[in-house]
Formats: C-alpha cells, sequence, structure tokens
C-alpha cells in the first residue's frame, strides 16, 4: 500500500522536497546578501556623515581637542550635530534614531569615528562604523554578494544536498527495489 502510494506521488514528492531545499537555502542566503548590501550603503552614509561633521567642527577645533583631549567640547558639538546625521540617514532611506548612533574617537590616528546600531542579536551589538580619514572601514564589512555568502556556507549546503539526494533515492528507488524483491 505504501510502495504504490510512493509510486503514484513521487513526482509531487520530488518537486516538494526540492522546493523545500530551495526555500531553506535560497532565502536566507538572499536575507544575508540584502543585509550585508544594506550595511554596506549605510557605511557609505556614514562616511559622508563624520566628514561633514569633522568639516563643520573645523580643523584647528579637532586638532584642539585631540591635543587636549576635550571630550566634552567635541560631544557638545556631535550633539548639535547629530540630528543633522539623522536627517542625512533619513534622507537616504535609513530609518535610524539618535539613540542608536554613537562617535568614538580614535586617539591614535586622531580621528573621529561615527557608528550606527543595526541589530541587537544574541551575540550582542551589531554595529557598522566610519571613519572620515579611511578610504576603507576599519572593521572590514563582508562582501555582499551570493557567491562569498554560498562560499561561507559551502559545509552547511553541501549536507543539506545530500539530504536532499538520500530523500530522492528513497522516494524513486525505494519502489523499485521493493518490487524486484516482491517479483
Amino acid at each position: 500500500a505504501f510502495v504504490d502510494w510512493l509510486l503514484n506521488v513521487r513526482i509531487r514528492l520530488t518537486v516538494a522536497i526540492c522546493a523545500v531545499m530551495a526555500l531553506v537555502t535560497l532565502l536566507p542566503i538572499w536575507f544575508e546578501v540584502s543585509h550585508r548590501d544594506r550595511t554596506q550603503s549605510l557605511q557609505v552614509v556614514l562616511t559622508t556623515q563624520v566628514k561633514q561633521l569633522v568639516k563643520s567642527a573645523g580643523k584647528k577645533n579637532l586638532a584642539r581637542w585631540f591635543r587636549t583631549k576635550d571630550i566634552d567640547a567635541l560631544r557638545k558639538h556631535y550633539v548639535k550635530f547629530r540630528p543633522q546625521v539623522v536627517q542625512g540617514l533619513k534622507d537616504a532611506g535609513f530609518k535610524i534614531g539618535i539613540d542608536k548612533l554613537s562617535v568614538r574617537v580614535d586617539y591614535d590616528h586622531q580621528t573621529l569615528l561615527l557608528g550606527a546600531r543595526l541589530d541587537h542579536g544574541e551575540h550582542g551589538v551589531f554595529m557598522t562604523w566610519a571613519s572620515p580619514t579611511t578610504a576603507t572601514a576599519l572593521r572590514p564589512l563582508p562582501q555582499a554578494s551570493v557567491g562569498a555568502v554560498l562560499g561561507e556556507n559551502r559545509d552547511l549546503l553541501t549536507i543539506m544536498g545530500l539530504i536532499v539526494i538520500l530523500c530522492l533515492v528513497f522516494v524513486w528507488l525505494a519502489p523499485a527495489i521493493y518490487r524486484r524483491q516482491n517479483n
């Protein structure tokens, strides 16, 4: 009875198994690539905003604040400038509030870092940072490409592929083996 049923629905089962495999693998990969792309876009906007922050402070003031380590003056300037940062992010399509922005001082490189909190997950706070003086990120972001995500998850994809192959082998060969044994 089971074998007859399996013979009647094996094409539908094959399609269902392949569809589930596609959903389980491709959808998370698409979400990850989208998230990475959005993070890189945010970092570009943050870089523009931190450059504007440095420009509005002025080179002399900034140099004096670094030399004297006058964090209070820097903070006062940042508090005044924050609404412009939020507006710049909003204009670029990012809905990030003042409470998710942060500024840090890097005394070694004599620069400011502007950060935005993207997410608060199980591993802590996920932020991206931008600096006005470096062309690339201080903390490089992973590539936002399907190939990069596939490469990083190759082991998982291999295991899932093997599971699908085993399911398909069962669906297609079990009835033939059963019939051969009963004839």
